[in-house]
């Protein structure tokens, strides 16, 4: 079916990139369209693909990062697929919106970043005129914003998935690419997340390639380690308690490969899973069905977690918590050059 069909999504996909090379021709000579400079440090943290790269994780990473440099940060997401039309989802102290309201990644990030603002909405340009006449702020990290050129960056950081780079390396819809390869130019930073989930060889491959588009751009590796669990509450569990026990894997994220390598080596017996699309919300039939499996517990991930809260269920559900290991850290900040 989908060889059928995909000759008709090529040709979407020249239509959608007339645009995205008119829209970019268009900034990059400024006309008709510009981009704002503001008085405050803006780190972009995008992707050139649709979802499934890890932004969020990296975005907490930095936030928490320059917050210990006494930096004043704001974070502004997206916030896909959320219902409401506010747009403060934290102001320091409490969180202000409920997860459907908010979207699930923008509520991930005011849970797990005390003291941080999160705003969240489309028009990013808008938001950090809003963070700036309300909050004490000399950094603003725009989340999936590579494609946001209203305003102008400091630092462009493109996250890029080391086990699935660019898909198919076609435009949407016949591939997953949001623009062509040849924009990953105006990056200031690739960074290569999953890295360890690779062979030496593939990744060498892969920064060759991002060599020869913009060989003046720093390379950073990162990837995931298991720091702990966490309950419905909020509730941090050891890592331990799920050693040796039957697991069920539940997920609705871009990559599902990195979750269930590190579950895998925290010694579970997985017994099935249920892989659903990203930013799924959850319907209690879901978990209906599952509970028809042999299991102890329901294993997820936090960005899940936020989707499965008001969900009745009879077994334990357990999120495994992540956060992102960079290699040689120390050049990280040095390389990137953004603090003064």
């Amino acid at each position: 079916m989908l060889k059928l069909l995909f000759p008709l999504l090529f040709l979407f996909s020249l239509f959608y990139r007339l645009f995205v090379e008119l829209k970019n021709f268009l900034f990059q000579h400024q006309i008709f369209l510009k981009s704002t400079k503001l008085n405050c440090l803006l780190i972009s943290v995008g992707n050139i693909t649709a979802g499934g790269t890890g932004k969020t994780p990296i975005v907490m990473f930095l936030a928490r990062k320059l917050q210990d440099k006494e930096r004043e940060v704001v974070v502004i997401a997206r916030g896909y697929k959320k219902k409401g039309s506010g747009f403060l989802v934290s102001n320091r102290k409490e969180i202000l919106m409920e997860p459907r309201e908010a979207g699930d990644e923008a509520t991930l990030l005011a849970e797990n970043l005390k003291g941080i603002p999160i705003l969240v909405g489309r028009d990013r340009k808008r938001l950090a005129k809003i963070a700036l006449n309300n909050f004490k702020v000399d950094t603003i990290i725009l989340d999936d914003s590579f494609h946001c050129r209203y305003l102008e960056k400091d630092l462009e950081i493109v996250v890029i998935d080391s086990t699935c780079p660019f898909s198919n390396k076609k435009l949407l819809p016949a591939g997953l690419l949001r623009e062509p390869l040849f924009s990953l130019k105006r990056a200031d930073c690739f960074w290569l997340n999953n890295v360890n989930l690779v062979d030496e060889e593939r990744l060498n491959d892969l920064k060759k390639f991002l060599a020869k588009i913009n060989p003046k751009t720093n390379i950073i590796e990162s990837f995931y380690e298991p720091i702990s669990l966490a309950d419905s509450s909020g509730k941090e569990i050891e890592l331990s308690t799920i050693s040796g026990k039957e697991v069920y894997l539940l997920a609705g994220i871009g990559n599902t490969l990195p979750f269930e390598h590190l579950v895998k080596n925290l010694g579970t017996r997985i017994k099935g899973k249920s892989y659903f699309p990203d930013h799924y919300w959850y319907k209690e039939k879901d978990l209906k069905r599952i509970l028809q499996e042999e299991f102890e517990i329901l294993l997820t991930t936090e960005k899940d977690l936020v989707r499965l809260k008001d969900i009745p269920f009879s077994k334990s559900i357990l999120a495994l918590r992540i956060q992102v290991k960079v290699k040689n850290e120390e050049r990280l900040w040095e390389n990137l050059k953004i603090i003064k």
